[in-house]
C-alpha cells in the first residue's frame, strides 16, 4: 500500500494514477486507487435559500465539516422538530 499526499489527481486509468505535485507530473502504477480529499464546508445552498423559506436549519457539512456521526445526529435533531 502506497500513500501519497498533497497531490492533484490528473488522471486515473487501468494502469494507475497520474498526479501533479509541486508542478511536476508523476505516475503511480496500481490496480486500485482510493481518494481521501479532505473536508470543506459547502454552504452555498444556505445562502441561496436564506430569506426564501420559512425555516432553514443548517446541518452537516453545510454548517462545518465534521464526521458522519455529527451530521446524522444533527439530522435527527432537526427531523424531530418538524
Amino acid at each position: 500500500i502506497r500513500t501519497e499526499t498533497k497531490a492533484e489527481v490528473m488522471e486515473i486509468n487501468e494502469k494507475g494514477v497520474r498526479v501533479r505535485r509541486n508542478g511536476n507530473l508523476e505516475f503511480f502504477e496500481g490496480d486500485t486507487v482510493i481518494l481521501a480529499v479532505g473536508m470543506k464546508a459547502n454552504n452555498e445552498i444556505k445562502s441561496r435559500l436564506e430569506g426564501k423559506v420559512k425555516q432553514l436549519d443548517v446541518i452537516g457539512d453545510c454548517a462545518k465539516p465534521r464526521r458522519i456521526k455529527e451530521a446524522v445526529e444533527e439530522g435527527f435533531e432537526v427531523g424531530i422538530k418538524v
